[in-house]
């Protein structure tokens, strides 16, 4: 029982002074729909919420912009299931996020989720289990917030398995 204490508190030392780390209790993922499209409308989650992206300021553009969030536990995989049948023909972008929580002024705590077996059924949806992947990012996929960390960046890239 030694080696996982050390190994946590070494790795937990290490993290920190990369940036806060806080256990993720909830995940979250948008559905956007373009400007010029209709709203969704009736969103069905299995579990959790599907709500109007209560932070866009504009009302059309809250309403093509939903919110889903659901409650994971590190520990345990999650399935999500999330239905709806569009107004019309279009696009609607799947955007995975994860929860955010501003300390202070100047921290924002890192709450990492870990995606997997992303399907859709009805439409096309590349590369749901992230696993092809080339110039260091899985492909099909797009950063929202900047560019992908190199894989060995990861803060858990080279940890010891427990």
């Amino acid at each position: 029982m030694i080696r996982p204490l050390v190994l946590l508190t070494t790795l937990s030392t290490i993290l920190s002074a990369q940036e806060p780390l806080r256990q993720a209790t909830e995940g979250r993922l948008w559905l956007r729909v373009p400007a010029g499209q209709a709203p969704l409308g009736a969103v069905r989650v299995t579990t959790g919420s599907a709500t109007p992206a209560s932070w866009e300021k504009d009302p059309a553009v809250r309403e093509r912009h939903l919110d889903v969030i659901f409650p994971i536990l590190w520990w345990d995989w999650r399935e999500i299931s999330i239905s709806f049948t569009p107004v019309e023909d279009g696009t609607v972008e799947l955007i995975l996020d994860g929860p955010w929580e501003k300390g202070n002024a100047d921290t924002v705590f890192r709450q990492e989720i870990l995606w997997d077996d992303i399907s859709a059924v009805g439409t096309q949806l590349e590369n749901g289990s992230f696993e092809s992947q080339s110039g260091g990012k899985p492909d099909s996929w797009t950063p929202v917030y900047g560019p992908y960390l190199a894989t060995d960046a990861w803060p858990l890239a080279h940890a010891a398995p427990l």
